[in-house]
Order: C-alpha cells, then sequence, then structure tokens
C-alpha cells in the first residue's frame, strides 16, 4: 500500500474512488446525487488546501487504484491555523488491512510537522469501526449533537 500526497494529475483518480466511495457506504456526509465534482473542482481543491497548508492523503494498492484518502483543511486565518479539521474515507475491499492507521499516521506526522496543534472530525453514531480507529489516534469524543445528519429512510 502506498501512501502519498495528492497531486493535480490524480483528480480523475480521486473522482472515482470518490463515486464509488459515495455508492458503498451511507456513513459519509454526501449521498451520490449530492457529489458533482468534476475533475476540474477537485484540481482546484488539491490547490487551494496546498495554499493553505492543507493536507490531501492518497492511499493506493498495487495497481495504483485510490482505495482511501484523508484530507485535512486548515484555515487561512492566523489565529486558528493550528485547527484542522478531517475526513477519511476507505473503499470497502480495502478495510480491515491497516490503510486507515497509515493515513492517521502519516497524518499525525505531517500535522506535528506543519504544527497544527488540534485535529477535529465528525463520525456518525452507529458508525463503530470509524470511531474505534479514530479513538486508536488519540481523538475523544467532545459531544454528540443530536439530529444533526438524516438519513433519506428517517426523512421519507
Amino acid at each position: 500500500m502506498l501512501i502519498k500526497q495528492a497531486v493535480i494529475s490524480d483528480a480523475q483518480g480521486i473522482l472515482e474512488f470518490q463515486k464509488e466511495l459515495d455508492r458503498q457506504t451511507d456513513l459519509m456526509l454526501l449521498y451520490p446525487e449530492e457529489h458533482q465534482d468534476g475533475c476540474l473542482d477537485i484540481e482546484n481543491k488539491i490547490k487551494q488546501l496546498s495554499k493553505d497548508q492543507g493536507l490531501w492523503l492518497l492511499a493506493e494498492d498495487q495497481t495504483g487504484k485510490i482505495v482511501g484518502n484523508l484530507t485535512v483543511n486548515r484555515s487561512h486565518f492566523r489565529k486558528i491555523q493550528h485547527l484542522g479539521y478531517v475526513v477519511v474515507g476507505v473503499l470497502k475491499e480495502a478495510r480491515h488491512k491497516g490503510i486507515g492507521d497509515q493515513l492517521f499516521n502519516s497524518m499525525n506526522q505531517w500535522a506535528f510537522n506543519n504544527r497544527l496543534h488540534r485535529l477535529g472530525l465528525t463520525v456518525m453514531q452507529d458508525n463503530s469501526i470509524a470511531q474505534k480507529l479514530y479513538k486508536k489516534h488519540g481523538f475523544v469524543v467532545e459531544g454528540i449533537r443530536q439530529d444533526s445528519i438524516f438519513q433519506k429512510t428517517e426523512l421519507y
């Protein structure tokens, strides 16, 4: 497994990864039909993360297919540049193989080197696998936001 930082030429592979991840799980924030990003949008996000000193990591399998990714968004405002917001996803075929650990280990080293003091994320309450990973890497539950994310079955 290769963990690397995303570059502009990865945009097509990232788009394919995001669409596949959205089809595989309802534990991400967006429904598949809401993911309208094209390659140009992804290229712009990679550029923006670089400009704001953020991070976009990719996990590639032995064939070069993207099977996981992790982003850290960081504000360009100086008073909160020590904060980062994390989003992570791994395809079903690649779960339980240590990819999450590899992504978080790489992120933690990057955060230390870039003087991030606090990383945060949001996880659905019934996503126990992700919660276990996050706790393993030092994240703690600071609160539970009631009725903050609804699934389609709850709305219709």
